[in-house]
This record gives structure tokens, C-alpha cells and sequence, in this order.
């Protein structure tokens, strides 16, 4: 495998164990290029910051997450929001019934030439492969 594409649901099971993350890592040790919108820093942070208030995630480990992630995110390739991403999340609407982070997440993929696409949410994987791209579901 070649050129992976990560969006924010699939990336999380890096940091955080859950089902799928031994999948996960597997495929990003195969893999030559790991790439990911720039939103799924937000993202990512959003997510393990409702796990701190919601109290299943102490201080320590969000610190060390925040570390790790940030350290990670160093060293990945990252698409930022740009012109051909949109005009491609406009086709990712014109497709299927999708979220806006979704259609931005498939479209990042796509004006990269992802050869897969990982995420964990069965809607975006459906969308995505309509939108021609080789996913899967972890």
C-alpha cells in the first residue's frame, strides 16, 4: 500500500484503544504516505477533550495524547481546506446524503489520489465509495 488516507474516526483508534485500532495500526506501519485533512486536528481534539470532561480520560493521559498526537501529526501528510477540496465536497453533496466534515474528509482523498481510504463510519464509507474510492472500515 501506497498513499493511506485517514480521516479522524479511523486516526483516533491510533490514539485511543478501541475496536479496529490494532487493525489501524497495522496498515499505517505498511504504508509509504499517511495523510489526513487538516481538520482532523480539530477534530481529533475535540474528541479526546469530551472524553476529559466526561471523565474517561485523567489529565496525565490527555497530556500525553496531546503529545503524542501532536508529535505525529508532525510527521504525516496533511491537505489543507483548499479550492479543489471543496469543489469536490460539492460533488460529495450532489452524490449522497453527507455531512460536511465527511464530504471535506472524501474529498481531501480524493484530490490526493488516495489508493485507500480508512474511516469507521459506515455512512462515509458509503459515500466514499461512491465517489470511486477504495475504502475500508475499521
Amino acid at each position: 500500500m501506497s498513499r493511506l488516507f485517514f480521516d479522524t474516526s479511523a486516526i483516533a483508534k491510533r490514539f485511543i484503544q478501541e475496536a479496529g485500532s490494532d487493525a489501524v495500526m497495522g496498515y499505517w506501519n505498511q504504508a509509504d504516505e499517511i495523510w489526513i485533512s487538516d481538520l482532523c486536528l480539530a477534530e481529533l481534539f475535540s474528541v479526546i477533550n469530551r472524553l476529559k470532561r466526561e471523565k474517561k480520560l485523567g489529565s496525565s493521559l490527555y497530556s500525553l495524547l496531546k503529545r503524542h498526537i501532536l508529535s505525529d501529526l508532525d510527521t504525516i501528510f496533511r491537505i489543507d481546506l483548499s479550492h479543489l477540496v471543496l469543489k469536490e465536497a460539492i460533488t460529495c453533496f450532489e452524490t449522497a446524503h453527507v455531512k460536511t466534515l465527511d464530504a471535506i474528509q472524501i474529498a481531501s482523498a480524493i484530490v490526493i489520489s488516495a489508493d485507500m481510504f480508512f474511516t469507521s463510519d459506515k455512512n462515509q464509507s458509503s459515500v466514499a465509495k461512491k465517489m470511486g474510492l477504495n475504502v475500508t472500515l475499521v
